[in-house]
């Protein structure tokens, strides 16, 4: 009964997306038919986030954000807007993300728990929002806070969508990643068919294929969670992730929920680059607010991309202006001020327009966010910061650049002396940089350019600058001086040059191969092979459930999506009382017990949304700093609630927390000794006792 109800849940999630890209479709069809799909479906649910979002911020129910769909679709549908006629590109794109979904679900069903790593941090948000949809939502781990110290607005998106549908939070966390997946195969693949067209799928291996390191331990014998989980630390001191070991690992993190969004942007630039000058006016304004969309949700979402997307908006604006005009430099720049606003073109569109009404989209997130932020930006040298290796370097970027130095080999026998440039900047001590620089030069200095092109050297052009600055945060230790740059930007940067770079390569091989070996029908045929090996892949694997990257579900139960089904079995007696806690929608607060991070500790806000004095200590103290000393006093309120009787009601009422949580844990961490008036339990079972001060159970 479980499974059905749980795949009666996975329906209606998709459902609601359809009924986004629905309402979306009939316009995107008429401005860009072979991507109406895609288009749609990101642009439906970025559309929905938005208005969800400032539904919040109003204190208006979530699922108003629902009626601008159902009445655009009832509308087009009386129109007669709609058509019985399915077409093959549609289906395509439908069913490559329907399997992309239904593979990474599989893995969701079979590793479903919430534990470990950082998934207790990512559901604790996401329970608080489901809880609570208000804008900025609560903070789970700081009673009295919010969360304007964070970039939320992925969690925000996936809540959004569990509020409307009714789907229970721990079911919700694990549908996230399989739909981030999705639309991340879509928007490559439709990528694909812009970039590199005989080979549309090609873009799609940069999600499939590890990093040197990961190969180099799997062809040594190590055991399969030792390699991921060492794959992604190869640069000293910093953390490197990339697709295939991030979705695996399951950790539904802001910088994983936003991929789609970046792969969506990289889609919408090439779409402009190569039939701006067919759209009318009225075609470009729908392009240009799908463009606001992206642009605008990046900062929101994981505030680290738009450093990386707002420039490249304005530089492909700024270069698709300069390529439909005529001249020397200069001329070209002439001509384009001397139209300005009268007949404004990709240059005002694009790296105007859209870049401001993007920071306007969500002008309120901006005002209200408070974070500890950076503390400025840093040069990297010496041996207190040094460098990256060039061995470790290539470890994670060798792929990449590889195929890059093969598809320049012509220009580099062309220009062998541009090779000269990169000589200084390894003497001078930055030899990884080096190694980057040269593609990156070749690519720079092409006569003409290309997204694919455009995109690799972004993505070098990052790497580059994380051999050179790093931006310095209250998460920089000695060690790990750069850690928080190297992880956000690496992730970006994989993106980018992998799918300029497999764009290059497969351009590069089209050309010398025949058509018949690339002939759509041959490859579809394989593509669907591979598509029913992947889709088998999870449950014939087994998986190696007692490693650290696949958990063990239950100890005998079944499996399921709801990723606190462990509970019942590992820890019964919080089980039970979180199912009651998680019933009670007259709970504003919760005091339990607070220690370390990446652990068990604060389980219960996480599990329920309900905010407690303190959580994860280190992960609050990241966004927040250290004002007024709270880290301390508040670690050290909680002992005296639990140790102190003569403290405990008065301070529970200082926080505005009056539930007190008394479990296993709580008994293994503090002396307990607890006044004997004054607290009312309003719930006993399995040595689990919730007091509250107000005396109503």
């Amino acid at each position: 009964m479980a499974l059905l109800v749980e795949g009666l849940e996975v329906l209606l999630w998709l459902v609601l997306l359809l009924l986004f890209a629905a309402a979306l479709y009939p316009q995107m069809r008429k401005i860009a038919p072979t991507w109406a799909v895609p288009f749609s479906l990101n642009g439906g649910l970025l559309l929905f986030t938005a208005i969800s979002w400032y539904c919040g911020l109003v204190h208006l129910p979530l699922h108003l954000a629902l009626l601008p769909f159902i009445i655009l679709v009832i509308w087009q549908a009386v129109t007669r807007q709609y058509s019985w006629r399915f077409r093959g590109v549609d289906l395509q794109f439908l069913v490559a993300g329907g399997a992309a979904f239904l593979l990474l679900l599989e893995f969701r069903f079979q590793t479903p728990m919430i534990s470990t790593s950082e998934k207790f941090m990512d559901h604790a948000i996401l329970a608080s929002i489901i809880r609570t949809p208000v804008v900025p939502p609560l903070d789970p781990w700081f009673a009295g806070g919010s969360m304007n110290i964070y970039y939320y607005l992925g969690h925000w998106m996936m809540g959004a969508l569990g509020v409307v549908t009714g789907i229970p939070s721990t079911v919700v966390f694990n549908l996230i990643l399989p739909t981030v997946f999705a639309l991340t195969v879509i928007n490559l693949l439709a990528l694909g068919r812009l970039i590199v067209p005989r080979l549309p799928w090609l873009p799609l291996l940069l999600l499939a294929l590890p990093d040197p390191e990961f190969l180099i331990r799997i062809v040594s014998g190590q055991e399969l969670h030792h390699v991921f989980w060492e794959s992604s630390r190869v640069i000293s001191g910093a953390i490197d992730e990339y697709p295939l070991f991030s979705y695996l690992w399951g950790d539904a993190h802001a910088h994983v929920m936003a991929q789609f969004n970046q792969a969506f942007l990289l889609l919408l630039l090439a779409f402009c680059w190569y039939h701006w000058s067919t759209l009318s006016s009225r075609s470009k304004l729908l392009v240009c607010g799908l463009l606001t969309l992206s642009l605008g949700s990046m900062a929101p979402m994981n505030s680290w991309d738009v450093l990386v997307y707002g420039p490249l908006t304005v530089g492909v604006g700024v270069l698709l202006a300069l390529q439909n005009e005529e001249g020397t430099f200069v001329e070209r720049i002439t001509h384009i001020l001397r139209r300005g606003i009268r007949s404004p073109g990709p240059l005002i569109w694009l790296a105007v327009g859209v870049p401001i009404a993007a920071a306007l989209l969500y002008l309120p997130f901006y005002l209200m966010m408070k974070t500890a932020g950076t503390m400025g930006l840093f040069f990297i040298g010496g041996a207190a910061h040094p460098p990256s290796g060039v061995v470790q370097f290539l470890l994670f970027h060798g792929i990449f650049l590889g195929l890059l130095y093969l598809v320049l080999a012509r220009d580099i026998r062309a220009r062998p002396y541009l090779l000269f440039i990169a000589i200084p900047v390894a003497l001078a001590g930055y030899p990884a940089a080096a190694v980057a620089l040269v593609p990156l030069i070749y690519l720079i200095t092409r006569r003409t350019y290309e997204p694919a092109g455009i995109f690799a050297a972004t993505g070098l052009l990052l790497v580059v600058l994380c051999e050179y600055v790093y931006l310095e945060s209250t998460f920089t230790t000695t060690a790990s001086f750069r850690m928080n740059t190297v992880f956000k930007l690496y992730w970006a940067a994989w993106l980018l040059i992998g799918a300029g770079t497999l764009a290059l390569t497969g351009t590069a091989v089209a050309s010398r191969l025949s058509h018949p070996l690339l002939s759509p029908a041959r490859w579809r045929g394989v593509i669907a092979v591979v598509l029913m090996i992947l889709l088998i892949t999870p449950p014939v694997l087994g998986l190696d459930f007692d490693s650290h990257l696949f958990y063990q579900p239950h100890k005998g139960g079944a499996y399921t999506l709801d990723g606190s089904a462990y509970l019942a079995y590992d820890h019964p007696a919080d089980a039970a009382a979180i199912a009651f806690l998680r019933n009670r929608t007259d709970i504003p607060c919760i005091i339990e017990a607070a220690k370390n991070e990446h652990s068990y500790y604060s389980r219960i806000s996480s599990f329920t949304g309900i905010p407690t004095e303190v959580g994860w200590l280190f992960n609050e103290y990241l966004w927040r700093g250290n004002p007024d000393n709270w880290y301390f006093q508040r670690m050290g309120d909680i002992q005296k609630i639990y140790e102190s009787p003569d403290d405990t009601v008065s301070l529970m009422d200082w926080y505005g927390c009056r539930y007190l949580y008394v479990g296993p844990l709580e008994g293994d961490t503090y002396n307990l000794s607890l006044p004997h008036t004054g607290l009312t339990p309003i719930y006993t079972g399995n040595g689990v006792t919730i007091f509250s001060t107000t005396g109503s159970a």
